[in-house]
């Protein structure tokens, strides 16, 4: 029984930096694909800018702008830049995520594994991360380039467009790197677990419960300076998060460390990184 938890647990972990190598590969190789790629990107960006400048420019007359613009530029590199900058430039929430569709050769090493090796359960946060994985399982050693009725709840806006294609059919490749992603993170929240792992396992089933609970509460809520009721902790909670929230409302204009991004669909909120704080030890100046 020991020795089959300790394994467990040693596969999960493998499997967890597994899934962590292979983005951070897909980063890497993203990251200097990119930097080859931006001389050009920065040359049709430019190209697109002047014909830009030109349609702002107030002097130039509506009807003569068409003339302006291709006595400038030729039709046919206006047309090469703007391919150039559609091909090259990246959404704003795109993570490497074409890169990490390279790695899916990796993937199939261990993937048939960890659908027929090891059973998975979930806590109610984990359920469509579950209903995947047991979709997979379903497959089999089937290798169809096109999923059917596969759960969709696990794909985000970023992944879709990697999932699906034009005639909104799921692609396997791109669906199964979406789901280790999703997979990996249900996990380490322990959405996801293993009933017979330690590490790994439903974080549930350390809880005090029914007469131990009652019997400890006064003393454990003391320690962690909680109310023993709790309707008083969650009113205290709701009226320290209200207090900040107005405070940082009423700073919001003022603060140049906040900004709100309106270039993309969504408006973003971008934060400037605070300044690292020196750990002070104990006994140590």
């Amino acid at each position: 029984k020991t020795y089959e938890i300790i394994a467990l647990d040693d596969a999960l972990d493998i499997l967890d930096l597994l899934i962590t190598d292979i983005a951070g590969k897909a980063k890497k190789i993203g990251q200097k694909n990119r930097l080859r790629t931006l001389k050009d990107l920065d040359k049709s960006a430019l190209t697109l800018a002047e014909i830009c400048a030109l349609i702002l420019n107030t002097e130039t007359k509506d009807k003569y702008l068409r003339e302006t613009i291709f006595s400038r530029i030729s039709k046919e590199n206006l047309s090469k830049s703007i391919e150039t900058v559609n091909n090259l430039a990246r959404p704003s929430d795109d993570k490497f995520r074409t890169e990490m569709i390279e790695q899916y050769g990796r993937v199939r090493r261990f993937l048939p594994r960890l659908l027929n090796d090891i059973v998975f359960k979930s806590a109610p946060a984990g359920k469509s991360t579950l209903d995947a994985f047991n979709y997979l399982v379903s497959l089999g050693a089937s290798r169809k380039q096109f999923l059917k009725n596969a759960p969709m709840e696990i794909i985000t806006t970023p992944w879709k467009r990697l999932v699906c294609d034009k005639e909104d059919r799921i692609l396997r490749q791109g669906y199964i790197l979406c789901f280790l992603g999703e997979f990996q993170d249900s996990l380490r929240r322990r959405n996801v677990f293993v009933e017979n792992s330690d590490r790994w396992g439903d974080t549930r089933t350390k809880l005090l419960k029914n007469d131990q609970w009652l019997a400890n509460r006064i003393q454990i809520c003391r320690a962690l300076g909680h109310p023993v009721l709790p309707h008083e902790a969650i009113n205290q909670l709701t009226l320290q998060l209200d207090t900040t929230y107005k405070q940082v409302a009423a700073n919001f204009d003022e603060n140049e460390a906040v900004r709100i991004d309106y270039s993309g669909k969504r408006p973003s909120i971008t934060i400037t990184n605070l300044d690292k704080l020196e750990e002070v030890r104990p006994g140590f100046v």
